[in-house]
């Protein structure tokens, strides 16, 4: 792949990130839905784990300076870097199977839903690590994303010039 290819395709990915991050469904004040995480699936799925984490990284620091709320914690870029990172690996050069997106939904829902935002919110207000509402939270919204992403992959397989761009 060109690098111009790359650069323009991480770009676009990038701000389409940027703009997600931007619109949540508030459910409570503890609970909103972001769809963001599709950006950086797509990132992974299309460039593989370096570049979609680096992007990530990117994207992540870029939305705190361009729409800051609170402080800036590294631990949630972090969370963003290794989201794209296990997509990358799970989706890169591979075919979009419900296997395959299950067990990366599974790996980012554990790893940074349940492991280390936790850490970072413990790290940050001294909130207890475990939490059940967290993890009921977690288990409803499991099935809405691997939804999401199903449909969204589902959808990019159907657009033969798209393989064009990222190959």
């Amino acid at each position: 792949m060109s690098s111009a290819k790359l650069v323009a395709g991480m770009g676009v990915l990038i701000a389409l990130n940027l703009v997600l991050n931007q619109f949540r469904l508030v459910i409570s004040p503890t609970w909103e839905i972001n769809f963001s995480f599709v950006t950086l699936a797509i990132m992974g799925a299309f460039y593989g784990p370096v570049y979609a984490g680096v992007a990530a990284g990117f994207a992540d620091i870029l939305g705190f300076m361009l729409s800051p709320s609170g402080f800036f914690f590294p631990g949630f870029t972090l969370n963003s870097i290794l989201s794209a990172v296990i997509y990358g690996l799970l989706l890169f050069r591979h075919p979009y199977s419900l296997k395959r997106l299950v067990v990366a939904k599974i790996a980012t829902t554990i790893l940074v839903s349940l492991i280390l935002t936790p850490l970072w919110l413990n790290m940050m207000y001294q909130n207890a690590f475990f939490s059940w509402a967290r993890i009921v939270r977690t288990v409803i919204q499991f099935p809405i994303n691997l939804a999401i992403l199903l449909f969204i992959f589902k959808t990019l397989e159907r657009i033969p010039s798209l393989r064009k761009l990222v190959e």
